[in-house]
């Protein structure tokens, strides 16, 4: 699978984490677990920048970061998101 996703209707390279959450099909609260669990391992967050209140992420650079980090953030994925394929590897 290409690592380097390509959303064609999301022509904005920064995003807030709301339209990740869409974009990926994920909550935004698990984006944030997934975030935190991050830290507590020393992993690098994902490029942001600050406009206003508002934090926004570069969304190549988020899929690269989710798609590195995947294995090292896996216990954190919820099941239900998994893909068939991790069942196979363990």
């Amino acid at each position: 699978m290409n690592a380097n996703v390509n959303f064609p209707n999301t022509p904005e390279k920064y995003l807030p984490l709301s339209a990740l959450s869409e974009l990926y099909d994920i909550s935004t609260t698990s984006i944030k677990q997934l975030f935190h669990a991050a830290r507590k391992r020393g992993i690098p967050l994902p490029e942001r920048r600050k406009v206003r209140r508002l934090y926004l992420y570069d969304r190549e650079r988020f899929n690269e970061w989710l798609w590195q980090n995947a294995e090292n953030l896996k216990s954190e994925i919820p099941s239900h998101l998994r893909s068939d394929a991790d069942d196979d590897a363990e």
